[in-house]
């Protein structure tokens, strides 16, 4: 997905966690998949279905200090963001159903607050 939240002071933040002992930087990570299981969750309700494979196909995941929820049903991004295509010649234009986006704006606080306290539980183990 294109769209994200933006942290203010979220550059220094991932210079920090670099600078992490492993385990803790571990922790952190597992605390910004929880946030991003809270996208994968709400997304599904704000697909457009007509099987359900791509309400099914939501998936949450983190890497470091980055966390993402994709879904790659092959028709997953032009429904998202809209577009146009042209089988056999003839364009289709698709309008943008951002199933993503509008889970990410329904659970921004939630998120926000997950990693935060996640973030605050491992510093105090840690003894920042």
């Amino acid at each position: 997905m294109a769209d994200a939240v933006r942290i203010e002071g979220l550059a220094a933040l991932r210079k920090d966690l670099r600078a992490m002992q492993p385990d803790a930087r571990r922790e952190v990570t597992k605390a910004l998949k929880e946030g991003a299981v809270l996208v994968q969750r709400a997304a599904g309700p704000f697909t457009a279905r007509k099987t359900g494979t791509l309400a099914g196909a939501w998936r949450a995941g983190a890497s470091g200090n980055t966390a993402f929820v994709r879904n790659r049903v092959p028709y997953a991004g032009v429904l998202e963001f809209g577009g146009t295509i042209r089988p056999k010649g003839a364009p289709v234009v698709i309008k943008a159903h951002p199933a993503g986006t509008r889970a990410l704006a329904a659970r921004e606080d939630q998120i926000v607050d997950r990693i935060g306290d996640a973030i605050e539980q491992v510093a105090a183990r840690h003894g920042w």
